[in-house]
């Protein structure tokens, strides 16, 4: 689930950018990390196939459910897309690359720059923001025009962004972006309700019940002493996935962004996104959870507090946790088998209460908190005091 995060971040910026532009998202390659099978599963595999290479590139079903995304009416294609011998040949030849400056980091003296204003009636005492954009002026070692590239400032709003590409390429048809530089742009899609929108439509399409039982603890089924009425021997799976956090659903979390990208010495409002931008702001610590595992908007839209893993119901056999399709959560996150589940026997509550007690809060450590090596923990994840 901890590698899991990271990717799931990237589907939602890129999600985010495509509703900004109007867009259709284009998913990444997607990886596994851990095979999804109904069973237990050893070392992450299948049990028929213990030599299987991890990760492994595998389909959109097997980390989404693909039936939320068609009832919400997301619009995607697969990774391969662009390649496709179908594909018209005007969408590849109207293609342009997207940088976003670093940030504090000008555009570099051989490319060429131009101011452009665009509307943002959101900031109060404002009408226009404007971006300082570079465009590419090389060309190619043969001699024909060099692939499109537009370079943007640190903190650019998403809402911008198809402003300022169509000002220098209005045939633009695909709008192409690395990880690194999507993370660059600020969170913004134009309004507050517009995020808000987006938050309730990620929660949901991103994510999934699925959950990951590993073999190796304690025997797995069938196993002598094996009960899974009994808290102590039940199934101790782990549960996923978790959305990552929501866009942040006011306009001033681009401000901070934007006044930390200016390098120094350069004219106020030259990259200044909105008014009363606070410079040298730092980062929010993490995570930013609250006491549910669930995250909460960030301050800055930027350098997000991001959620560490995408684990749900973390060493429990049983996880009522969800999202509705109003965004909604239908039961708050449980962290071990010990704090209750469907089917426990009674004999062992003392027991299980007995020692949540001696537990921080009187709760099951949440991942990372519960990793072997943790003090609390031996080698084996097990809860020891």
């Amino acid at each position: 689930m901890q590698l899991d995060a990271p990717q799931r971040r990237a589907v939602r910026d890129l999600l985010g950018l495509a509703t900004a532009v109007g867009g259709i998202t284009v998913l990444p390659k997607l990886w596994c990390h851990c095979d999804r099978y109904w069973g237990f599963i050893q070392n992450c595999r299948f049990p028929h196939v213990p030599r299987m290479a991890l990760p492994f590139g595998c389909p959109q079903d097997a980390l989404y459910d693909p039936t939320r995304w068609a009832a919400k009416r997301v619009r995607w294609r697969e990774h391969t897309f662009l390649d496709n011998s179908n594909v018209p040949p005007e969408l590849r030849a109207n293609t342009v690359t997207l940088r976003v400056l670093e940030e504090g980091a000008a555009p570099a003296a051989s490319l060429s720059t131009s101011t452009i204003a665009t509307a943002s009636p959101a900031v109060p005492g404002a009408s226009l923001a404007t971006a300082t954009v570079a465009t590419t002026t090389a060309t190619a070692t043969s001699g024909a025009a060099a692939p499109a590239e537009l370079v943007l400032p640190y903190g650019t709003r998403m809402s911008d962004v198809l402003a300022l590409v169509r000002r220098e390429h209005p045939g633009v048809r695909v709008i192409k972006v690395a990880n690194a530089d999507l993370r660059r742009l600020c969170r913004w899609l134009g309004s507050s309700r517009a995020n808000a929108d987006f938050n309730t439509l990620t929660r949901y399409i991103l994510t999934e019940s699925s959950r990951y039982c590993p073999q190796e603890d304690h025997g797995g089924y069938g196993a002598a002493g094996f009960n899974w009425q009994n808290p102590f021997t039940a199934y101790n799976c782990t549960w996923g996935f978790h959305a990552p956090t929501p866009f942040p659903t006011e306009e001033a979390a681009c401000g901070t962004a934007a006044a930390r990208s200016a390098p120094a010495g350069t004219a106020a409002g030259t990259v200044a996104r909105t008014a009363g931008a606070t410079a040298g702001a730092t980062a929010p610590a993490l995570p930013q959870v609250d006491a549910h595992g669930e995250p909460l908007p960030g301050s800055d839209g930027v350098r997000m507090a991001e959620r560490p893993n995408s684990t749900t119901c973390p060493r429990i056999m049983l996880c009522d946790y969800n999202i509705r399709d109003d965004g909604s959560m239908t039961q708050s996150i449980k962290w071990c088998n010990i704090e209750g589940y469907n089917g426990m026997l009674p004999q062992y509550k003392p027991s299980a209460q007995a020692m949540l007690a001696k537990m921080p809060g009187g709760r099951c450590p949440y991942p990372p908190g519960d990793q072997p090596g943790v003090p609390g923990f031996d080698r084996r994840g097990h809860w020891v005091g």
